[in-house]
């Protein structure tokens, strides 16, 4: 009998455009589980494909020892949700969209941060009404802000990643 190979998840990470919080959060997650062979990390927004990371994404992956400057803006797609294992979005809305445009499966589909409370926290996640009435935590978007908040957006963003990375590996 041969080892196979085990077969590898995607993990995608959304955000409006996929030029900002999607990167940033898919070059961390991908630093982090780069070693472990089970997942894959893909990134995509709601915006028009083909255009360059923002350049202080690219400045503060960078500075994380991770080239982006390849990226280009990718478009959701139904096939793309549907073959992930886990979507991690940046806002609660779009958590709505991927399961209401795109198919997604809501028990899958969380904000990153969301995703991150779930599994270091556990605990019940609201449904339905309840869930849009809840207080989701998202990523904020640093696009057009002062250095601050980059840095700020980057802090908790790396936290988060390191949480889900944990998680994950292995699994």
């Amino acid at each position: 009998m041969t080892d196979q190979p085990t077969p590898r998840r995607r993990l995608l990470v959304v955000c409006t455009h996929n030029r900002t919080r999607s990167v940033m959060a898919g070059g961390l997650l991908w630093s982090y589980l780069r070693d472990d062979p089970s997942w894959m990390i893909d990134t995509a927004g709601f915006d028009v494909p083909g255009q360059p990371a923002i350049p202080e994404a690219l400045q503060m992956l960078t500075a994380h020892g991770v080239d982006a400057s390849a990226h280009r803006s990718r478009a959701i797609t139904t096939e793309l949700v549907q073959s992930s294992a886990i979507v991690l979005t940046a806002e609660r809305q779009q958590v709505m969209r991927v399961v209401t445009d795109f198919g997604g499966n809501f028990d899958t589909t969380f904000t990153l941060p969301e995703f991150a409370q779930q599994v270091s926290l556990g605990g019940d996640r609201p449904t339905g009404l309840a869930y849009l009435r809840a207080d989701i935590p998202e990523v904020e978007d640093p696009t057009g802000r002062t250095h601050g908040v980059w840095e700020g957006v980057w802090r908790e963003l790396d936290a988060w990643c390191r949480t889900i990375a944990t998680a994950l590996r292995g699994h």
